[in-house]
């Protein structure tokens, strides 16, 4: 049965190659294939990618994306729970669902890897405009459908019903029993593409399907109790805060050779020893992707205003074509706890993270780009 589905994924994946007439020969001139797929450790093949492909287009706890060309993007797993996302979104029979995004190549022995078509970042706005329904009343409905408690508005029943999108949404749901809310609830799990020449909403991130969050939870329960500690102090520096661990295990023992070269087996202690070394009033910045006329703003807005900024500003420029900037005056005005489990999570992306307990404690808020 097994080898019966590669057969049916290689079909699959044949024919969307050749109707979109992909080639491989897209890749940058100085980007090597070979070599990158003959790379062992999931580090490796980042850094690999971080040098010859053309920036990183998004990131989470367990993958990295970069682009390829115009076209397509290589989502790169950082740990198990990436592997197992990329295998839950390289299942080739699922690409009968237009509403998700086309998926190219990948690695087809151990899932470390999935290039995919790249799609433009959306807005909330710009998704109600294409889809014709709100992401919250989709999200509502979604649960309504699963008989969940909900907000949905019955009488849009008949706006449903007359959705392609919907239909479509719902039935890849139904069908692969994945999780609701889950990432559905979240704008970045959807981007804009051209089907047809018609501006088009899929879903690009759909690797948390059920059966990879019963086994993050079974990975998790496990970890936790091989590294239970007997005593966990609260203090917001103490390395064997529960956090901090949970962080260190979220990256998994499974790779710690590939993360030796970030001396990940003293990065707790590390890392809150470089928070705390930090001066203030310190600066931090920001990148946000939006191509609109509207302004931006990061303090009310809830579509801008996320908390987690960083101390290096060409971090920020890689994260956005608008850069804002300010000052932090005083530790107390960041959330230590998650800005110390922020960096031990994110350390092969050296992202230099400062997580604010509120915007509003930023002082001198501008844009600078």
């Amino acid at each position: 049965m097994e080898s019966y589905k590669y057969k049916i994924r290689e079909i699959i994946r044949q024919v969307i190659n050749e109707s979109f007439e992909m080639d491989e020969m897209a890749y940058p001139a100085n980007f090597n294939f070979e070599e990158f797929k003959n790379l062992k450790s999931f580090t490796a093949k980042i850094n690999y990618a971080r040098q010859h492909l053309l920036g990183r287009v998004g990131a989470g706890s367990s993958r990295t994306v970069f682009k390829v060309d115009d076209e397509k993007v290589i989502k790169i797993a950082m740990n198990k729970l990436g592997v197992e996302q990329n295998l839950a979104e390289s299942e080739g029979y699922k690409q009968e669902f237009d509403v998700i995004a086309r998926v190219f190549d990948i690695d087809e022995q151990d899932y470390t890897w999935i290039e995919m078509e790249l799609a433009k970042r959306i807005s909330e706005k710009r998704f109600e405009e294409i889809v014709g329904i709100s992401l919250r009343m989709v999200v509502e409905y979604l649960k309504y459908q699963r008989g969940l408690p909900n907000k949905f508005d019955t009488n849009l029943f008949g706006t449903m019903d007359d959705s392609d999108f919907i239909n479509e949404l719902w039935g890849f749901v139904q069908d692969y029993d994945y999780p609701v809310p889950g990432d559905f609830s979240r704008i970045n799990s959807y981007g804009e593409v051209l089907r047809d020449g018609k501006p088009t909403v899929v879903v690009i991130d759909f690797g948390f399907s059920s059966n990879v969050l019963s086994a993050y939870k079974d990975y998790r329960n496990k970890k936790k109790s091989r590294y239970q500690l007997a005593e966990v102090k609260n203090d917001v520096f103490n390395p064997r805060n529960s956090l901090y661990l949970d962080a260190w295990l979220n990256v998994g023992d499974e790779d710690k050779e590939s993360y030796k070269e970030y001396g990940l087996t003293q990065t707790i202690p590390r890392i809150i020893e470089e928070v705390k070394k930090l001066q203030f009033p310190l600066r931090i910045y920001r990148g946000i992707s939006d191509f609109g006329s509207k302004e931006i703003n990061v303090i009310n807005n809830p579509e801008y205003d996320n908390i987690s900024w960083s101390t290096n500003k060409n971090i920020a420029e890689k994260f956005g074509n608008n850069v804002f900037t300010g000052v932090v005056e005083k530790m107390e005005d960041i959330n230590l706890e998650y800005t110390i489990y922020r960096r031990i999570l994110h350390k092969p992306l050296d992202e230099n993270e400062i997580v604010m307990k509120d915007n509003n404690f930023i002082k001198n808020i501008e844009k600078i780009k």
